[in-house]
């Protein structure tokens, strides 16, 4: 939407690299097996997997079912909370500090 600042820690707007180095840290694995487990998708795309889909890619990746759907969990838990952050009247995001302070004010 127009005058919306872009938010940076949204999965479904990262490139193939960013969401690849975020499944590295979320599940802890090296590079090598995060890129297997993204292959060539980007953040929107790999935001529409279904569950069981990411769970098949990181488990063929050796990720294994468990951790999998673990980071099917991360994944939507970032999914959400970039979603409901908080923005100014002008579209810009507030950060954690702004909330913070915002509420020590009222």
């Amino acid at each position: 939407a127009p005058g919306l600042q872009r938010d940076p820690r949204d999965p479904a707007l990262w490139k193939t690299e960013q969401l690849a180095a975020w499944v590295a840290e979320s599940a802890g694995c090296d590079l090598l097996v995060a890129e297997k487990v993204v292959g060539a998708l980007r953040g929107v795309q790999f935001c529409a997997l279904p569950e069981r889909a990411l769970v098949a890619r990181g488990d063929a990746a050796g990720l294994g079912k468990g951790a999998s759907a673990r980071l099917y969990q991360k994944l939507w838990t970032a999914v959400v909370d970039a979603k409901t952050r908080k923005r100014r009247p002008d579209g810009s995001l507030l950060t954690e500090e702004d909330e913070a302070r915002d509420v020590a004010q009222a």
